[in-house]
């Protein structure tokens, strides 16, 4: 009995699936039905912006990261899904703007520098290739950075441990620490007093005797002290208190790497060295070197590597710029801006030794010269001075 109830329901529900299905409208597809219905999920926090710095957001999953590039066509999309794609993104209407300086591409790439600080709300479309589409409101702040000075002062010497989210400008120097940083990061501070030296206090922004955490919603000032520890007292048989009275000269504060940094070239080698025998007479040659680099832990740099041509007859040094580089920074990572030097980037977390190879092809006059391969380390210690260590060596003569 039970079965034929269900039985009955089962024949009632396709009857009236059949009874809907004959009196659609078959020649219009609804743009919000189930097969054809694009589904478009905004970013479900406020996207965050620093004030004149790159801001780039992508609409479309996978993250696209070139404005030329197209939603879902060569790879199929995560986000927006359904409808037929590709996928093209268009700002709402009537709904807010978007923020100075920040515009939005067709793939969905939110890109651009903020100009102007404060809060933005609008909206954002995601439409497939026969225009059904999907809204979502997007809301985005824009806010300044501000700066964190940690000064180092007292008659005794130390160094401070930072630890913090990446700032976005060091503008450190041997006992000063000057970070900016967006505005509500954390940082935390650790006095490190050095031998013969103690903590004494913070003052400023920081309070007190230990290690001192941050939260950077304004700009911060603070000075670490550090003082000498006192001349020993020794007593002798007498019980008399005698005082040692060895004079200790004032140190001044200085803050010191853990590990110096190092760099060797273990080869240089030039190639394809030749003169044209034309009136204007040029030289070709490829310079190949590889050695290793070494850099303090805690510290972050880059190391940059530039030929060095010397004239044979005059002896005048001349020096190579590195983007014409082919450059491999093993472990380490590659940067090479456009316009700017290329050099191998080593950023806390790394491991602190990589193995860098190059090579280096050019053409010049026909002056004799002597080619060398010339490497330089830069730490860019949080909390320390900026050292450095080169090494170069003779690749030959051309």
């Amino acid at each position: 009995m039970q079965f034929k109830n269900k039985l009955n329901i089962l024949i009632t529900v396709l009857f009236l699936v059949f009874i809907q299905g004959c009196t659609q409208d078959n020649t219009v597809i609804d743009s919000v039905g189930t097969e054809n219905k694009i589904i478009f999920i905004g970013p479900q926090l406020p996207l965050e912006g620093m004030l004149g710095d790159s801001f780039s957001y992508s609409f479309c999953k996978p993250d696209l990261e070139e404005s030329g590039t197209t939603c879902g066509s060569l790879e199929p999309a995560t986000n927006p899904i359904g409808g037929n794609p590709p996928y093209s993104f268009v700002l709402g209407y009537g709904a807010g703007l978007l923020p100075p300086g920040i515009r939005l591409n067709l793939n969905g790439l939110l890109e651009g520098n903020p100009l102007l600080e404060g809060s933005y709300t609008f909206e954002v479309c995601a439409k497939d290739a026969i225009q059904n589409q999907d809204c979502e409101i997007v809301n985005t702040n824009i806010s300044k950075a501000v700066l964190l000075t940690a000064e180092i002062t007292g008659q005794g010497s130390g160094y401070l441990h930072i630890e913090s989210d990446p700032p976005i400008v060091d503008c450190s120097d041997e006992t000063r620490a000057c970070y900016s940083y967006n505005q509500g990061a954390e940082v935390t501070m650790t006095p490190v007093p050095n031998e013969g030296s103690f903590f004494e206090t913070w003052t400023g922004d920081c309070t007190g005797t230990g290690n001192c955490t941050l939260i950077m919603d304004s700009s911060k000032d603070t000075e670490a002290i550090f003082s000498i520890n006192e001349p020993e007292i020794i007593m002798d048989n007498s019980t008399e208190i005698i005082e040692d009275e060895t004079e200790i000269p004032p140190v001044e504060p200085e803050l010191t790497l853990a590990v110096e940094p190092t760099v060797t070239i273990t080869s240089a080698s030039l190639t394809n060295c030749r003169i044209d025998t034309s009136d204007w007479d040029m030289r070709y040659w490829t310079l190949a070197a590889e050695g290793t680099a070494s850099m303090d832990a805690m510290a972050t740099g880059s190391l940059s590597l530039t030929p060095k041509t010397i004239d044979i007859d005059d002896g005048e040094a001349e020096y190579h710029g590195t983007y014409e580089f082919n450059l491999d920074c093993g472990v380490w990572t590659l940067n090479a801006e456009p316009g700017y030097y290329a050099d191998c980037r080593r950023e806390e977390g790394n491991p602190t030794n990589t193995t860098w190879r190059l090579t280096y092809e050019s053409t010049g006059t026909n002056v004799p010269k002597t080619i060398i391969a010339l490497a330089k380390i830069h730490p860019y210690p949080k909390d320390q001075p900026k050292q450095y260590a080169e090494a170069e060596q003779v690749a030959g003569n051309c």
